[in-house]
């Protein structure tokens, strides 16, 4: 073997330790695929809580609107609101996983492909910031949200032995 054939074979490694080097890199970055909104109607549905205040006290929002002084009238609409949203359960919420999810406790096939199925829509969705300000588009289902439905069943509601879908790595 001549010289430049063995300096071709040594650059030609190189190159390939490289390139698996760079992919292993991008892929393992963030575990979703996509930058684009996932939506979910029930995330909708709770994110235009308060669009629909008179739909859903119409006497205390027509009560809230005949006030004449803004003050007053805006604390009045903001009670009202902080009162619906009490009483609505979010998604990602311990109230949300154990009214919807419970009953899997005793049927572990159901539950993996529940698992398997959150896993998935998990993959969907994209990661949006929580602190200070949110891109998080009305009714998006993001990333944070889905994985703490997750890690939620599993901690509550029961897990398999030989797989976890809780992703602990906050990102």
């Amino acid at each position: 073997m001549n010289k430049l054939t063995a300096l071709l074979v040594v650059f030609l490694s190189f190159s390939l330790q490289a390139k698996e080097k760079e992919y292993m890199v991008i892929y393992s970055d963030n575990p979703w695929d996509t930058n684009e909104p996932y939506y979910d109607d029930y995330v909708k549905e709770s994110d235009t809580l308060d669009d629909r205040l008179n739909i859903l006290a119409p006497e205390k929002h027509k009560k809230c609107n005949a006030i004449e002084n803004g003050f007053v009238k805006l604390n009045c609409l903001s009670d009202l609101k902080a009162e619906i949203k009490k009483q609505w359960v979010f998604r990602g919420t311990i109230k949300y996983v154990m009214d919807n999810y419970s009953s899997l406790r005793t049927e572990p096939k159901k539950l993996l492909k529940l698992l398997k199925s959150l896993d998935a829509i998990r993959n969907k969705t994209r990661k949006v910031t929580i602190l200070l300000k949110s891109d998080r588009k009305k009714g998006e289902l993001s990333y944070q949200m889905i994985n703490a439905e997750i890690c939620l069943i599993e901690s509550n509601v029961g897990k398999l032995r030989r797989k976890t879908f809780c992703h602990e790595r906050r990102y």
